[in-house]
């Protein structure tokens, strides 16, 4: 009875952090959108990549909900809290997260036209995240932290130059990262509505309750190995 009290105090953790997260993720791409109709494309650039981090970390709280208090997926959600490159590299799995969690939606199993608006919603999203890293020369999206850091800051240039944000800022660039931060929010959104944030909870709860000491075991482990291929660092 009291593992069960602890865990529906987990849930309840869990559901306000996917709630926090995303509203902020949602303000911040709304913000980035209104500096972007004003041509401030400097600061347009760094809300942008901020939204994208706020969902990167959404991933890691995802990864508490069948986590030991000393397990990978506990180290790597208080990481998340920390390192900046912790959650950019959690961006890949914004769209992933958000379908598992719009699955629980009871259109999916009943609708065509819901699955096919999802799958939709995931391949545009996966067109505008490749469209970042083509236009960056990248392969994945820890480098937005820098030029998160170029939106904000004057910089030095050679050691003998000192550049403002808007004139180091491409908004080619700008406008490409704001686009793909406005479409993971909005997947997001969409995902969570709906009462499906309740139902995705009451699953997850329904599934601890069924699980052995072996199953959490084989969870954590499957877990570490996942993170430790999707992530490849310590910091």
């Amino acid at each position: 009875m009291a593992s069960n009290r602890k865990y529906s105090k987990a849930l309840s953790f869990i559901e306000d952090g996917f709630k926090a997260c995303s509203r902020n993720a949602i303000d911040l791409a709304g913000a980035a959108e209104t500096l972007s109709a004003e041509r401030y494309y400097a600061p347009c650039l760094s809300m942008s990549v901020l939204a994208l981090e706020e969902m990167g970390k959404m991933f890691f709280i995802d990864g508490l909900l069948f986590a030991k208090s000393d397990g990978t997926k506990a180290e790597y959600f208080g990481k998340s809290l920390k390192s900046h490159n912790v959650k950019l590299a959690a961006v890949p799995m914004i769209s992933t997260l958000a379908t598992i969690v719009a699955r629980s939606d009871p259109r999916f199993n009943e609708l065509e036209i819901f699955r096919r608006a999802l799958a939709m919603g995931h391949e545009n999203w996966e067109q505008a995240g490749q469209e970042v890293l083509d236009l960056a020369g990248q392969e994945n999206f820890e480098f937005l932290d820098r030029w998160k850091q170029s939106g904000f800051y004057v910089s030095l240039i050679n050691g003998n130059k000192f550049q403002s944000p808007r004139d180091g800022v491409d908004p080619k660039l700008a406008e490409c990262v704001r686009k793909f931060a406005q479409l993971s929010a909005a997947n997001l959104e969409f995902a969570l509505s709906d009462g499906n944030l309740k139902r995705y909870m009451g699953q997850a709860r329904a599934i601890r309750s069924k699980l052995s000491e072996r199953d959490h075991q084989i969870l954590e482990e499957n877990a570490e190995e996942m993170i430790g291929w999707l992530f490849g660092f310590e910091d």
